[in-house]
């Protein structure tokens, strides 16, 4: 009995001696032996290369001598070579002789059993895979319908399948025809966009609320990797709500990303339109050790002008949510409707100077513009202009306190320059100035109002 006991203790020792190794040769690759048409000079020898993009790291055999200093480095590549010595005892009448390839490393080691046969090179690569993984990238804001929700999962790689709880609804990047009926799924550039509709009882139940999604992708090596996105504790599928998860191959041998790297990812974001991600990659690029100091102001400027943009997106987003508010409990015709609204526009018209061909603000705009027309508060605007001393504008325009801005040209947007002016809560303003101005800009508008001596209604 007690023989018995101490063996089994002496395997569950040994097991578990083994796992950490276990558990580290899954982080590190080695490839095949590959023979190389160059002979070895040597009839005793065989020479091993082995590649890697990893400067320290222990190349051996069971039966030759460590080596632990790389011959050759080209491009970030270093070249170990391992000298197999070979007896003619050993050969024994054969071709090849058996040996086990040991290489170690501080994230892990890796054995390879092979057959080298004297006078001949061999070649293979040592590395430490990508690991597959994705970051939570959402930010706080959301969309503008109330009823609707969204998440949206983007990435470089253009092969991604993607299951929507243990439904198939991506294959290799292609949007599968057959989806729930209460989901629709378009693909803009690098970004799968995920809505849901919430007007159904599906959206009262927890796998709606709280989705799980599989991501799976196949190397060019032909691995493939799997990972599962599970939305966090405070967050779930509801109205106005956006989220958004990046999917990516991290190195893990030098942990960071390049200078180029970030830079292209804070474009890509940009483009996307979240700013805020854009922003945190432009700030680390900034910083990287690799970033040119001429490019150090032009980067900071990145940063803040991402934080501009965000924070004119969410005030739209806000401005949306309250005009929504409001016509709910109050109907279309209340004024504060129609103030709301036009501080979207507003929003929209300043992102749009920037990005002038970005499809949803435009549309939103127009939406917008074209619910508007049916407003009670959407007039024109009259005025009077008077040469005495001063110009002398007066009139009415759109209520609620709208920006007058002074205008020098009729294309050109130059809410830049000097304000002027504000119309009062019933819309009137009276505007004095020393110089004749012939363009007025109300903050929001498409475009400058003309306005002369003989001017009786701005045409705008």
């Amino acid at each position: 009995m007690r023989t018995k006991r101490y063996l089994f203790i002496k395997l569950l020792l040994a097991a578990l001696i083994t796992i950490p190794l276990t558990a580290q040769e899954k982080i590190v690759k080695i490839s095949n032996l590959k023979e190389l048409t160059e002979p070895h000079p040597k009839t005793n020898e065989a020479l091993v290369l082995v590649k890697s993009a990893i400067e320290d790291i222990v190349v051996k055999t069971n039966m030759d001598n460590p080596v632990d200093k790389p011959s050759t480095t080209v491009n970030g590549i270093y070249t170990y070579k391992l000298v197999v010595y070979i007896g003619e005892d050993e050969l024994d009448g054969a071709q090849t002789v058996s040996r086990q390839l040991q290489v170690s490393s501080q994230y892990g080691n890796a054995n390879l059993k092979c057959k080298v046969a004297p006078g001949k090179q061999y070649e293979c690569v040592f590395s430490i895979p990508p690991e597959f993984a994705y970051a939570d990238e959402s930010v706080s804001g959301g969309l503008y319908a109330s009823s609707q929700a969204q998440i949206a999962i983007s990435s470089t790689i253009p092969t991604l399948t993607i299951s929507y709880n243990n439904q198939e609804v991506i294959k290799e990047g292609v949007i599968q025809a057959i989806l729930p009926s209460f989901l629709t799924i378009n693909r803009t550039k690098e970004t799968y966009f995920f809505r849901f509709a919430l007007d159904g009882t599906e959206a009262q139940t927890d796998s709606f609320k709280k989705p799980i999604f599989k991501i799976s992708h196949t190397d060019e090596t032909g691995e493939t990797n799997r990972l599962e996105i599970w939305i966090s504790e405070e967050k779930e599928v509801k109205a106005k709500t956006s989220l958004k998860y990046r999917i990516f191959y991290k190195n893990i041998a030098n942990g960071k990303e390049s200078f180029a790297e970030l830079v292209e990812k804070a474009r890509a974001e940009e483009e996307e339109k979240d700013f805020l991600s854009a922003a945190t990659h432009y700030k680390e690029a900034r910083t990287h050790s690799d970033c040119p100091k001429d490019q150090e102001t032009e980067l900071e400027a990145l940063v803040q002008e991402m934080y501009k943009w965000r924070k004119i997106d969410f005030m739209a987003g806000t401005f949306m949510s309250e005009a929504e508010r409001v016509e709910n409990s109050k109907g279309f015709e209340d004024d504060s409707v129609f103030i709301y609204n036009r501080g979207v526009i507003r929003c929209l018209n300043d992102l749009l100077e920037k990005y002038p061909d970005y499809l949803p603000y435009l549309r939103k705009r127009e939406e917008l513009e074209a619910k508007l027309e049916k407003h009670p508060m959407n007039f024109k605007t009259e005025v009077q202009t008077k040469i005495v001393r001063h110009q002398v504008i007066t009139g009415k325009g759109y209520e609620g306190g709208i920006d007058i801005f002074a205008a020098y040209s009729k294309k050109k947007n130059t809410k830049a320059q000097d304000r002027i002016g504000r119309t009062k809560s019933d819309g009137t303003f009276r505007i004095v100035l020393e110089n004749e101005l012939k363009f007025l800009y109300f903050y929001g508008d498409k475009e400058s109002t003309p306005i002369t001596s003989r001017t009786k209604e701005l045409n705008r």
